[in-house]
């Protein structure tokens, strides 16, 4: 598995550096994770999942060269992950993945009634969703979404499901249309393009178009240091190479 979230302006208490490397590797005592790490950790313990990556802790973060070479490859880590635990409602790791809802709705996913297609949502459900959703306004994230196969979303209200297919959520009030604008309902019908960016029944002009969405979308979300606008997209950018589109070498 692997986890989806927010550094914020309160850092984490244990990133991986050189010089705490080989305590690291010995083992991290429990009370040392922040919240919600603790919490992630749990969840894969209770899906038995057995591996979790975190890039704070699986990265150096005081090392340059270790940076540029392993952040190449998160592209390929959130691609080939069992799952993505995203923590959307949280602004860093001193929060619990979990808060107290205002409501007592418990509803399972598994209700077929449920199942909600790409372009089935409510545009003001999403945009109040969102406004405490930290996690969908970083840069970083929104490549981790858009190629992670599965992601559970924690947002403050409930929980909801994202593959390529499609999307399920608690409420089940995701019933009518929405414009291309709305960043999760766009989300759900690129991811659903870069998996089939090379099938034949997949127009050029379907693709360069997705693209286009893609780097608008993109381009709109904040970073911690600007240096990694580029770093950030790289992981997109090599998966919509192909025949048709060319081979992709810098920039938007």
């Amino acid at each position: 598995a692997a986890l989806s979230y927010c550094w914020g302006s309160k850092q984490t208490r244990l990133p991986t550096t050189n010089g705490n490397l080989r305590h690291h590797l010995h083992g991290i005592p429990w009370d040392e994770f922040p919240p919600l790490f603790q919490d992630v950790i749990s969840v894969c313990f209770d899906l038995n999942i057995r591996y979790l990556w975190i890039d704070a802790l699986c990265i150096l973060q005081d090392d340059t060269q270790d940076w540029e070479i392993e952040s190449v490859k998160m592209a390929d880590i959130y691609s080939n992950s069992y799952l993505t635990i995203a923590a959307t409602a949280q602004p860093d790791s001193t929060c619990s993945l979990f808060t107290d809802r205002w409501t007592k709705m418990h509803a399972s996913c598994a209700q077929p009634q449920l199942w909600i297609g790409y372009d089935h949502f409510k545009t003001e459900y999403y945009h109040s969703l969102n406004v405490g959703a930290p996690l969908l306004r970083r840069a970083w994230a929104y490549q981790e979404r858009l190629l992670a196969p599965r992601i559970l979303q924690v947002h403050a209200e409930e929980l909801y499901w994202e593959c390529k297919a499609g999307i399920r959520c608690e409420c089940g009030v995701l019933d009518c249309s929405t414009p291309r604008s709305v960043s999760t309902v766009d989300g759900i019908r690129l991811k659903g393009l870069l998996a089939r960016v090379n099938e034949p029944s997949v127009s050029l002009a379907t693709l360069l178009l997705g693209w286009t969405d893609i780097v608008c979308g993109y381009t709109k979300l904040s970073l911690s240091h600007e240096s990694g606008r580029l770093a950030a997209l790289l992981g997109i950018a090599n998966k919509f190479q192909n025949p048709r589109m060319g081979r992709y070498f810098a920039g938007m």
